[in-house]
């Protein structure tokens, strides 16, 4: 077990366009609020995963304009531990991980890894070369490199397009081991960059800007503070966070170190991205964020005659988890003899955690 940062292809992708936007995001965990956009990507993806895994089309769904168009670019067949597989592998004692949408085997040691991708238009989608030299697909296909015994992959990235003419397009490159390595040198490199930041405690704001990205996807969040290079208000962590890849709790889709909070409630007590180890109470039930809210998805489900709570609309299954939530926790005996762990970046959004937050006794943020 060794102090190690973990690295995700979004991760480095922000790094490489802006490190200071990658300093506020990643080392002082400066969220910014999602977009319309981002959470229509969401939703997007969770109808597409709930399709390839049960094969049911959701046609009253008005997710489903959008999804129709590319389902004839998808696989057939697929398990479920081929969708939205998390991954995590060890490279020149770095850790990568990360989720793929949906992978499949070929044959003659081949594999198939691919991607969803929501755009306004395909002006942004990659070309079959670009596809190839890109930092996300080749991060991906390193682990199967590397965990599937693989000589090829076929990456297939599918862009569903969600305004003017819903249509889909689909971009497909074949990429071998020693192309891959090439790729990944300079992603490398990046992740060892990253370190070297993290282990000097360097402040965000003295971090190098591009000032060619600011306006790149709109205005970036941080634009206002970095303008005036100012520092963060929020208390940056001191070390990484001890890992490895057999601890039952790395799997947050990114990465944050150590922050903590408490208030004097009797009321549960919630723990952010660590687990209770230590503390003067013994907790009488320990209860994770997925097992809590299973009664709360059933409720959503029930009431707005759902097959899944993400086909509510337009990201608008999140506050309905945050309302439904609030209602549960009032009418449940939660008190400071139980434990609630949870995580940073929340599958369901950060409402989700800002509900538990504001009903927690105690809040205890780790990692």
């Amino acid at each position: 077990m060794t102090k190690k940062w973990v690295h995700s292809a979004s991760q480095l992708d922000t790094f490489r366009s802006c490190q200071r936007k990658w300093g506020y995001r990643y080392l002082d965990r400066i969220s910014p609020p999602p977009s319309k956009a981002a959470q229509l990507g969401s939703s997007v993806h969770a109808a597409l995963e709930h399709f390839l895994v049960d094969n049911k089309a959701e046609l009253r769904s008005p997710l489903w304009k959008i999804i129709e168009p590319g389902l004839k670019f998808l696989p057939n067949n697929l398990q479920k531990d081929q969708v939205e597989k998390h991954f995590a592998f060890i490279e020149d004692e770095m850790f990568f991980h990360g989720f793929i949408d949906f992978h499949q085997y070929l044959g003659d040691k081949t594999w198939l890894i691919g991607d969803h991708k929501t755009c306004s238009s395909f002006d942004h989608a990659l070309s079959p070369t670009s596809l190839k030299e890109n930092l996300q697909a080749n991060i991906y296909a390193r682990w199967a490199f590397n965990n599937l015994s693989a000589d090829k992959v076929t990456l297939r990235w599918i862009y569903y397009q969600t305004k003017s003419k819903n249509q889909a397009r689909c971009v497909e490159s074949e990429i071998d081991t020693q192309e891959n390595l090439d790729n990944c040198r300079s992603i490398f490199e990046s992740a060892k960059e990253i370190e070297s930041i993290v282990k000097a405690e360097s402040e965000s704001f003295t971090l190098p800007k591009s000032t060619g990205s600011c306006f790149k996807y709109g205005r970036c969040p941080y634009f206002a503070m970095c303008k005036n290079d100012r520092r963060s208000s929020i208390i940056k962590p001191k070390a990484p966070r001890e890992i490895s890849l057999h601890d039952p709790i790395f799997s947050p889709k990114e990465s944050y170190p150590i922050m903590s909070s408490a208030q004097n409630n009797p009321s549960f007590h919630l723990y952010v991205d660590c687990l209770p180890t230590k503390c003067d109470a013994a907790y009488e039930r320990t209860i994770e964020l997925s097992e809590l809210l299973k009664p709360v998805f059933t409720q959503i489900k029930t009431e707005k005659e759902l097959s899944h709570y993400r086909l509510a609309g337009y990201g608008q299954h999140v506050g309905l988890i945050a309302t439904y939530l609030s209602e549960h926790l009032k009418n449940t005996a939660y008190d400071n003899r139980t434990a609630i762990l949870s995580s940073v970046k929340t599958p369901e959004g950060c409402d989700t955690l800002q509900t538990l937050i504001a009903a927690a006794g105690q809040v205890t943020r780790g990692f």
